[in-house]
């Protein structure tokens, strides 16, 4: 499996996910390494693709998680199509920024009711 970040192709990855879906390193499955691997990956965002195993999608409820899973699935499969026909690219920076800023905004609501 190519172990490839997915970048911000789409508005609501950002706003919705928190930005670039990172890759956790590898680790045999259960082991506290990688919990820890995946933890790093994820850092403040709400989705961290496990190398070799698959994406973890985190909300503050589970129609969150599967509404974060659904905006990861649908972005992987647009920089996969990018890449097909000639390259990805990715939101300019100016974008990224706002739709972060707008992110931790809303984050910092949720964890400081």
């Amino acid at each position: 499996a190519k172990r490839v970040d997915i970048e911000p192709v789409l508005e609501e990855l950002t706003f919705y996910v928190g930005g670039t879906i990172r890759v956790a390193s590898y680790a045999p499955s259960g082991t506290e390494e990688l919990a820890r691997n995946a933890v790093e990956a994820l850092g403040d965002k709400k989705a961290v693709i496990l190398a070799n195993h698959g994406v973890v999608a985190c909300g503050s409820s589970l129609e969150e998680a599967l509404a974060v899973l659904g905006y990861v699935e649908r972005a992987a499969k647009v920089a996969v199509y990018s890449m097909l026909i000639g390259g990805v690219h990715p939101l300019p920076r100016e974008a990224q920024t706002l739709e972060r800023e707008l992110y931790v905004q809303k984050l910092q609501k949720v964890l400081f009711k």
